[in-house]
């Protein structure tokens, strides 16, 4: 049997256009729940909060 860890999205959002990116598919979608866990994923990966990410991401 395969063993699959948990994928963690923040992991890779390490430069300013793939963080991008991620939000925009997100906010694509229906569900808002999907754009919420997307937010948190740029806050984890600038490890800070989210106000700190949009300063250093100038969004």
């Amino acid at each position: 049997m395969v063993d699959i860890g948990e994928w963690d999205a923040s992991e890779y959002l390490d430069d300013k256009e793939t963080t991008i990116e991620h939000l925009n598919a997100a906010a694509q979608s229906d569900d808002p729940r999907h754009l919420q866990t997307a937010i948190g994923d740029v806050a984890k990966a600038c490890g800070m909060a989210y106000a700190d990410c949009a300063k250093e991401y100038d969004f």
